[in-house]
């Protein structure tokens, strides 16, 4: 059974509204349906640490905890009202802690710092910005007392004040329905993405032919594209680029190539075109000894090559291709 945690009442409002949560506990301010727990576990590390134990203390049939909650960026690339998913949480007070918690979702790539009082100004804010994009209260606590129940958890914030904003409490008070709303949407599409992924493994496989890497590539790409859209499956299956793979006269393993190939492209348009510029200006090589991968280009001013020497006449071989190459014009 899940439990959902919310530092405040106000944003926890549009779940108690729509999902038809009642109050089973007063004293910890607990909250459930037919299917869910809802606790507010109050502001800071010590309320949520206290909270939070006695619920866990009580209710043994708790199996993953997903927290809720308005936090302020410390990244330009992380604008008001966006949600994200925490990788893993940090503590500051006065220095860093060294004991961090990992989130249990594994496509999370955004960090997070706790701190033990409220950081009122940009100046304070851009200081902390070098170890995490988000800022909140509560998420260490909530991370350390799942750690001692062993019990895993996920966190999903969305921005209330932009990294150049000093902390405003009223606006953000004002503005607690918008927050809650996002936050109800994001957790009601993290229901449809499961359904998602469960009807993906309705397609015949039996088609396809991939290796242990390139399943690995397959599911890592597919959940990150149906969370950004939930209806990629469907569209996907419904497709005229699907129906043609699977009719082709190809080997399974060829489609499973063309299938990935299809996602990257879906995944990044621009990184997927700018690698296919780099390619036809360098053409692959016809040699079985050589091989040499552009993609690094993209992030990395490098080439990665990869050459095979069975004998001795393998190396001037080598020596001319690497010759060949215009690293300049690349």
């Amino acid at each position: 059974m899940k439990l959902l945690c919310f530092a405040h009442k106000n944003e926890a409002k549009a779940f108690i509204k729509d999902l038809g949560f009642k109050i089973c506990d007063t004293h910890i301010d607990l909250y459930s349906n037919d299917s869910e727990y809802l606790l507010i576990t109050g502001e800071g590390n010590q309320e949520t640490t206290q909270n939070l134990s006695i619920c866990l203390s009580n209710i043994s049939e708790i199996s993953e905890i997903l927290n809720f909650g308005t936090a302020a960026s410390l990244s330009s690339d992380i604008p008001k009202y966006a949600v994200r998913s925490i990788r893993t949480v940090y503590q500051f007070h006065d220095e860093y802690t060294f004991k961090s918690s990992t989130s249990n979702d594994h496509f999370a790539k955004t960090d997070n710092v706790s701190v033990l009082k409220r950081i009122g100004t940009s100046e304070v804010k851009k200081n902390l910005s070098i170890y995490a994009k988000i800022l909140d209260k509560e998420l260490w606590a909530i991370g350390a007392v799942a750690k001692k129940f062993k019990i895993p958890w996920k966190s999903y914030k969305v921005v209330s004040d932009e990294l150049n904003e000093d902390l405003n409490c009223n606006i953000i008070k004002e503005q607690a329905e918008i927050y809650s709303n996002l936050l109800l949407k994001e957790y009601q599409s993290l229901d449809h993405n499961k359904k998602e992924i469960i009807e993906k493994e309705k397609i015949n496989f039996s088609d396809f032919h991939f290796s242990f890497t390139q399943k690995k590539k397959f599911n890592k790409l597919f959940e990150i594209l149906i969370k950004r859209d939930a209806r990629f499956f469907l569209d996907l299956k419904q497709s005229s680029f699907f129906k043609n793979l699977i009719q082709k006269d190809i080997t399974p393993k060829e489609k499973a190539k063309i299938l990935i190939t299809h996602l990257e492209k879906k995944f990044d348009p621009k990184l997927y075109e700018k690698q296919a510029e780099i390619n036809e200006k360098f053409p692959k090589r016809g040699s079985d000894i050589f091989s040499i991968n552009t993609n690094r280009l993209i992030e990395h001013q490098e080439l990665l090559f990869h050459g095979v020497i069975k004998k001795n006449s393998d190396i001037p071989e080598i020596i001319k291709e690497l010759n060949s190459i215009n690293i300049d014009e690349l």
